[in-house]
């Protein structure tokens, strides 16, 4: 099976207000993606500029923890290191821990 997968989820202009009305949700993860950006926006005003979020998700063993790094664009590919306007993590767990 595939233990990571990402993807680049497109955001609609700006608008605290938009649960949906101006630009119509196309799933549940638009809608999580959403609600996070709106929180983000929060703590972090510039996130209102944002055009795209990426999110990702991957399945290890219990404990196996993932490597320390910093979130960037392509890895600086061209010379140029990318890093986006905030990180926020969302954990989703079933009934029971692992």
């Amino acid at each position: 099976g595939c233990g990571f997968f990402s993807y680049a989820h497109k955001l609609p202009p700006w608008n605290s207000d938009d649960a949906g009305d101006t630009h119509p949700l196309k799933s549940t993860m638009d809608a999580v993606v959403r609600h996070v950006w709106r929180v983000a926006a929060h703590a972090f005003p510039k996130a209102k500029d944002a055009t795209a979020a990426e999110w990702w998700a991957h399945c290890r063993p219990h404990g196996s923890g993932h490597q320390m790094h910093f979130d960037s664009d392509d890895e600086g590919m061209g010379g140029v290191i990318r890093h986006p306007i905030c990180s926020a993590i969302v954990f989703v767990t079933g009934g029971v821990g692992g």
